[in-house]
């Protein structure tokens, strides 16, 4: 139960910070938080990661929700298995990231990024993108270690 807690927390505070972005700024309108270094920029993205596939909405919807779903039925089929709690806390923390960017596409057609780390080629994310990598890690890490 405490992992689809977790899961919960994650998803509302992705979905509130993305509200108050949207609320505060305007798009493509930035707020210097470290001078030089760390912004709240808000951008659009149409696409995944680094908005690769961009302009293809539709078929990125379809299929991150179809992962997602398949994630978390997963999920729920090993909550009940012992011995695997950082496995959990990881897949836990990576479908918190999916499902609040497939909120985002859903309700909106496109995922709200704003934080911003100046430095070259550094892409603008959100907070689902940090627990998806995160996440990822732990659960890469976690099947290593089996």
């Amino acid at each position: 139960m405490v992992y689809l807690i977790i899961n919960f927390l994650i998803i509302s505070v992705d979905q509130l910070t993305k509200r108050l972005v949207k609320k505060k700024l305007g798009i493509n309108e930035k707020h210097e938080v470290i001078k030089n270094r760390f912004y709240i920029w808000h951008k659009k993205n149409t696409g995944i990661s680094f908005s690769v596939f961009s302009g293809h909405i539709k078929a990125i919807s379809t299929a991150t929700a179809v992962l997602t779903v398949i994630g978390y039925i997963l999920f729920i089929i090993m909550l009940p298995v012992k011995g695997i709690k950082s496995l959990k806390t990881g897949f836990s923390f990576l479908l918190a990231g999916a499902a609040g960017n497939l909120i985002d596409r859903l309700r909106d057609m496109e995922v709200t990024d704003f934080l911003y780390i100046k430095a070259k080629s550094a892409p603008i994310f959100n907070i689902a993108d940090i627990f998806l990598i995160i996440g990822s890690v732990i659960s890469a890490l976690s099947l290593k270690s089996e």
